[in-house]
């Protein structure tokens, strides 16, 4: 307990009041807290249409780096924001949080997402964060994993606290779960 305390310490020292605040809530154990703590996502030079927020996953390496640097991916964030100021369909396969799905559909009102997540631990916060961002009219979300053929297959979450660890196994894994699984031609 005295290690979170001093990582808690020192996020503050570092100006991360965001992951300060949800590590003390973790530490006092005020769970309903942290569940609805979000951070902004902010892009340096960027424009979009809207604010955008994510729920802190804390631990999560990409939550936890929105709230530090506001961004994920800084060289990918920005390809996606060029193409996506001229409106069109992203196909977001494994979407993980939403980041991604976010960046795209707040940047034209045009823009329109099909945002695939197989994992039912992450699917939810997927969802979460599509409704946190009223996006809903432009994300589409499949619980579902996009593949080279249709069916199930086993599927391996990761750790608890990671949120983009997923992935299809074959063969028997210790606590896969079933999951369905399509082409991505096959769906529209």
């Amino acid at each position: 307990m005295f290690d979170c305390f001093l990582t808690a310490i020192e996020l503050a020292r570092k100006g991360h009041w965001h992951l300060f605040a949800a590590r003390a809530f973790r530490l006092l154990g005020l769970h309903a807290a942290l569940r609805s703590m979000t951070c902004r996502i902010k892009i340096p030079g960027e424009f979009l249409k809207q604010d955008l927020r994510i729920y802190l996953e804390l631990g999560d390496w990409i939550s936890d780096d929105i709230c530090r640097y506001g961004q994920w991916e800084p060289v990918l964030s920005r390809a996606i924001l060029a193409r996506a100021h001229k409106s069109g369909i992203l196909v977001d396969a494994g979407a993980n949080l939403g980041y991604f799905s976010l960046l795209w559909a707040a940047s034209h009102a045009a823009n329109r997402v099909y945002a695939f997540e197989a994992s039912p631990r992450v699917f939810p916060k997927l969802a979460r964060n599509i409704q946190l961002n009223r996006l809903s009219g432009q994300i589409l979300s499949f619980q579902i994993a996009l593949s080279d053929r249709n069916g199930i297959s086993a599927f391996e979450c990761g750790p608890h606290e990671q949120t983009g660890w997923g992935r299809l196994v074959v063969g028997s894994v210790a606590d896969a779960v079933t999951v369905k699984m399509a082409r991505l031609d096959t769906l529209f």
